[in-house]
């Protein structure tokens, strides 16, 4: 069970409660629509899932300007991908604001996607450097590792589903900065480290331009 907890630094600490289907694709935004593209952009999560192509979707073309791209993140706790918006403005589609009764112009947006990203979790291990954290009563204190990791960026085009290229990013979990927000289940004793958004940036540039 996630419960709200503070940092020892006096940070009050949130509880992050995911619900399958909300941010992510979900069973109702991972199929293809009439026109080719998913329910909302999230829905994007069935090509990282099974690799699902979308024909309504943009032509990749090499050295051309692919930006926005669907950048996903797997959350493994639920097996589902959620919309990763933290990069430099125009980099990343945003949703869209209401799948039930899109408007007209962010369906045309969705159909100048070419590239969905996906971000997964690769290998990790302890890095020695810790978060504690105190229950929201001030008593018990939990604290967690931060590992090292690898994170996985695959990107594909999205019309097709063919894989463009794979890259590697390696996060110290010294460098990891404790979370002002964060959900710890019970028995938990491990966290990730964040991923910086420049540096991703930077690795998926590297790929796409």
């Amino acid at each position: 069970m996630s419960g709200t907890i503070r940092g020892i630094g006096g940070l009050v600490m949130v509880a992050v409660l995911v619900a399958a289907g909300g941010c992510g694709g979900g069973e109702d935004g991972g199929g293809a629509q009439a026109d080719g593209l998913p329910r909302f952009v999230s829905g994007f999560e069935a090509m990282c899932k099974e690799a699902t192509a979308f024909d309504g979707a943009a032509e990749y073309e090499d050295g051309s300007d692919p930006y926005p791209i669907a950048l996903l993140r797997h959350l493994e706790e639920v097996d589902t991908y959620f919309l990763e918006t933290g990069l430099p403005e125009g980099r990343v589609a945003p949703e869209i604001a209401n799948p039930d009764d899109p408007d007209p112009a962010e369906r045309e947006r969705m159909a100048e996607i070419s590239v969905v990203g996906c971000i997964d979790v690769g290998e990790s291990e302890p890095s020695g450097s810790t978060c504690d954290y105190e229950d929201d009563d001030g008593g018990d204190v939990t604290t967690l590792e931060v590992l090292d990791a690898t994170y996985v960026v695959t990107l594909h085009e999205a019309k097709t589903a063919t894989v463009i290229d794979t890259v590697e990013i390696e996060v110290a979990g010294a460098d990891h900065t404790c979370p002002i927000v964060a959900s710890i289940d019970e028995g938990e004793t491990t966290m990730l480290p964040s991923v910086d958004p420049d540096v991703l940036d930077e690795a998926i540039a590297g790929v796409l331009g």
